[in-house]
């Protein structure tokens, strides 16, 4: 980190990051219907949701969707 590394905003961020994820945990705790999806696994994960929701479409072209980078 630089040497004049402002600190406070990196724990406001973090900070941040925490609240919603404690958030999303509360809304979804007593949600019946619910996945862990992992982003480092999305192509994975993403067949299992694709079934759970019985989605109907062209599965290969909405999988294909993860391999797009954006604002990277």
């Amino acid at each position: 980190l630089p040497k004049h590394f402002n600190y406070e905003r990196l724990y406001v961020c973090i900070d941040y990051c925490n609240t919603v994820n404690a958030n999303l945990e509360l809304f979804i705790k007593k949600k019946s219907h619910k996945m862990e999806f992992n982003l480092e696994n999305a192509q994975e994960d993403f067949g299992t949701f694709w079934s759970l929701i019985s989605a109907t479409g062209n599965y290969a072209m909405a999988l294909k969707e993860w391999e797009k980078k954006y604002n990277a």
